[in-house]
């Protein structure tokens, strides 16, 4: 399965503005991948997590997400 948002603006550590950038979220079963593309190399990026760091990933996102709808 695979997930693209285009137009997302993210920021880097070593940048001192958001740089807009295609953010895709694919999963080849064993792996979840996020990277995110910007126009250069060196504005790209690639986040790999395990299916135990996908699960963990995926409890924090859903009790933050679920916390912030209630206010």
């Amino acid at each position: 399965m695979k997930v693209e948002l285009e137009n997302i603006d993210l920021m880097l550590p070593t940048e001192e503005e958001a740089v807009n950038r295609t953010f895709t979220i694919e999963d080849d079963g064993e792996i979840l991948q996020i990277s995110f593309l910007g126009e250069d190399d060196d504005q790209n990026g690639l986040i790999s997590l395990t299916k135990d760091n996908a699960s963990i990933l995926r409890d924090v996102l859903t009790t933050f997400l679920n916390n912030r709808l209630k206010d």
